[in-house]
């Protein structure tokens, strides 16, 4: 926990202290996701608070595929967009100098493995919602309806391991599937900081809703990234650290 709030304080502060230069990629972040974020806005808002002027005899199934393909397409920009960013957040932290230049060069060199992740990540999200879904509204025996709490906690587990996903593929350049393998990894390895982790999600997400307008373009995915890449720095150093211990360890044996 303290490793975390450690962390998110440097973050506010860097954003604080360095404002014009960290929200550079941000600004292009937000441009490159906005179709995304409207879409989803648009698309999911009316749904949630049963407002949708969609006929109610559409099944909920069609509604949900129709947005995943409309979203796989959007993701062409908000996913190599999200790890354009992360690579700035990741550089911005090593005290490399980083500019609009720098975060359109991230975006094409990581294009293809942004989209990967983002539009792997998004599946995975859609199967267990529409099995959750499925198991709790379907007219089943009680005992098959147990089955929706398996999927409502992986939709939990989901939300745990979206801060590894990005920074352990631009830290680690790894492939996309070694990207889940050890963004899994890490948020079953340090519980307590996956747990800190959502709790501050939630409290950024919290803060910025009601400044949406404000700190959509500025400041939103630059913070996230920036708080992300710090937290994984930190790991990292700590595993270097054990390992290290370790190896003293056996050499002095």
């Amino acid at each position: 926990m303290l490793l975390v709030f450690n962390v998110w304080r440097r973050m506010l502060g860097l954003h604080y202290s360095d404002f014009f230069t960290v929200i550079r990629g941000n600004i292009l972040w937000a441009i490159f996701c906005l179709p995304f974020a409207l879409y989803s806005y648009v698309t999911l808002v009316p749904i949630l608070t049963e407002s949708a002027e969609t006929p109610q005899d559409t099944p909920g199934i069609l509604l949900g595929i129709s947005y995943i393909i409309a979203s796989l397409v959007l993701l062409a920009l908000a996913g190599p967009a999200t790890a354009a960013i992360y690579e700035f957040a990741a550089r911005s932290l090593a005290n490399e100098a980083v500019g609009m230049q720098d975060y359109i060069q991230s975006f094409r060199t990581h294009f293809i493995r942004g989209y990967l992740v983002a539009a792997l990540d998004l599946i995975l999200l859609a199967a267990l919602v529409l099995n959750a879904w499925f198991y709790l509204t379907a007219d089943l025996p009680s005992l098959f309806r147990v089955l929706s709490i398996l999927f409502v906690w992986g939709i939990v587990f989901w939300v745990a391991i979206q801060p590894y996903l990005f920074s352990v593929m631009i830290r680690l350049d790894t492939s996309v599937l070694q990207t889940f393998r050890n963004a899994v990894l890490l948020a079953l390895d340090n519980l307590g900081v996956t747990i800190s982790l959502i709790g501050v999600q939630l409290v950024m997400i919290f803060f910025f809703v009601p400044l949406f307008a404000i700190a959509y373009p500025v400041l939103a995915g630059s913070i996230f990234a920036h708080t992300h890449v710090g937290v994984l720095n930190e790991l990292l150093d700590q595993y270097d650290e054990k390992r290290s211990a370790e190896e003293a360890t056996e050499s002095g044996s």
